[in-house]
């Protein structure tokens, strides 16, 4: 364990605190992003600036839709494959994204 997770997690809770960004985190399986997911989950607790949670949400499945539902969230775990597609769909959402793990 080097600690990459935790140094990605810490860079972006800073950036969500301070800059109000949304995150997307990418991984190349499933469940992968579902160890992510539960990984993020932890901070759920926390509250932003304007005093609103920190919304951790996840999205590896139909590759044929843009998932507008995301919009919501502050960190957004998915897959490399399920990101491509939100790309090709243009799920308008992403227009708001300002940091990305890979």
């Amino acid at each position: 364990a080097s600690g990459k997770t935790l140094i990605a997690e810490l860079c972006a809770l800073k950036h969500i605190l301070e800059k109000n960004g949304k995150i997307v985190y990418l991984t190349p399986l499933r469940a992968l992003a579902s160890e992510k997911y539960q990984e993020f989950k932890k901070y759920t607790s926390i509250r932003k600036a304007d005093g609103k949670r920190v919304y951790v949400g996840i999205s590896t499945g139909d590759y044929d839709r843009s998932d507008p539902w995301l919009e919501r969230y502050d960190v957004i775990i998915t897959t490399n494959e399920k990101a491509d597609s939100l790309l090709r769909h243009r799920a308008k959402w992403m227009d708001e994204i300002s940091l990305v793990v890979a």
